[in-house]
């Protein structure tokens, strides 16, 4: 399944050698070749051709997997490497038609019964099974949209948080998690204690994840999330922050920040080393919006953080998405700070509005100055 999946990535590449050498047998022979959208076209039908063809063996092939761990007389042949890897090619591929199977490796990986990789899998492994549960959840489109987790300042639900909980568990009657949630709260809670967990890429992808899930938002037991998982999180965060490239760091702000958990010594840590220069100049745009993004969500003033990560986006303009762009504006507006007026024309003109309300009185009436404290002063 994973070979099958890096065929088709390949081919999506401009340079891959499987576009050049099938171009041919796409097209008719009548095909007009002058047209000047030829490559690109061929390409697209490619890429088209691949992706049905990979959906049709991803079906014919994952229900084997079964085969090899429902025999009662043997032993099962399916290790943790080939449940995690699988599921990894399921999330990659966004193959949403055998969602059982799905369900069935997640159980796997970490079910209840004596046969579950939980306690042998490696960090590596339960983070990326934790990564696609994630991955998934956005094709299944059953998770909320937002989950903000208040907490004091010892980092516990607050009493606003504690009376929402009530609300929450008659909105679960309705909506129900999907069956793999369950198994990834699980491989949440193992990883963070695996003596190899460690690495950024683990880290973040664990941090995405369980932001992604929203398991907060599922258990309804904030105290039991924090102090199993996200403090644990923070922590081992914390610890790699010094080793982490722009995007990890991105990636673990954006999750908390997502979340609603602060831990402000793992906060500066990332973000004194997201503006070493070195890391710093490999900043991109939608990295920058996310960090900007996280420190909205928390309601975390740091001027200098949002004047560096403003920079980029100003510097890489033409390449930000109208997105990234807008969630730039919220964090500014939701720290009621003033953005700056380039930032603020780009997203008026991707958005068309220039010539309905003058940008002025736009900008002015819609972002007011407030005295909020700022981490410089603690």
């Amino acid at each position: 399944l994973l070979s099958i999946l890096s065929y088709s990535t390949d081919a999506d590449s401009d340079d891959s050698g499987i576009v050049s050498s099938s171009s041919a047998s796409l097209l008719n022979d009548n095909e007009d070749k002058s047209n000047e959208n030829y490559p690109a076209t061929t390409t697209a039908i490619l890429w088209h051709q691949l992706r049905e063809t990979e959906q049709k063996i991803f079906n014919k092939l994952s229900p084997i997997l079964l085969l090899s761990t429902t025999s009662t007389n043997e032993k099962s042949q399916m290790t943790s490497t080939d449940a995690s890897m699988t599921m990894y090619a399921f999330a990659k591929s966004s193959y949403v038609l055998d969602m059982g199977i799905f369900d069935y490796l997640a159980e796997c990986m970490a079910g209840p019964h004596d046969g579950s990789f939980l306690f042998e899998a490696t960090a590596r492994q339960l983070s990326t099974a934790l990564w696609s549960c994630g991955k998934m959840s956005l094709w299944e489109n059953q998770i909320p949209q937002e989950s903000l987790l208040m907490t004091d300042d010892d980092g516990f639900p607050t009493q606003q948080q504690q009376s929402s909980d009530r609300i929450t568990n008659t909105a679960s009657l309705i909506m129900q998690p999907p069956p793999y949630q369950k198994h990834a709260l699980q491989m949440a809670q193992k990883v963070v204690s695996k003596p190899g967990f460690k690495s950024p890429k683990d880290v973040s992808q664990v941090v995405w994840a369980v932001a992604r899930l929203d398991l907060a938002k599922w258990e309804n037991n904030h105290r039991f999330i924090i102090k199993s998982i996200l403090q644990p999180l923070s922590q081992k965060a914390t610890e790699c922050a010094t080793k982490c490239n722009s995007q990890e760091i991105a990636n673990i702000l954006w999750g908390f920040g997502k979340i609603g958990y602060h831990h402000e010594p793992m906060r500066r840590a990332l973000v004194d080393h997201l503006l070493l220069d070195e890391v710093y100049n490999s900043c991109n745009t939608q990295e920058a919006a996310n960090v900007l993004y996280a420190h909205g969500k928390l309601r975390i003033r740091d001027e200098e953080l949002f004047k560096k990560m403003t920079q980029v986006l100003l510097k890489q303009l033409q390449c930000a998405t109208p997105q990234a762009i807008a969630n730039a504006l919220w964090a500014y507006s939701s720290l009621r700070m003033q953005p700056p007026k380039d930032l603020f024309d780009r997203w008026a003109e991707q958005k068309g509005i220039l010539g309905i309300v003058g940008l002025s009185s736009l900008s002015d009436t819609t972002i007011v100055t407030e005295s909020i404290p700022s981490t410089k002063n603690p």
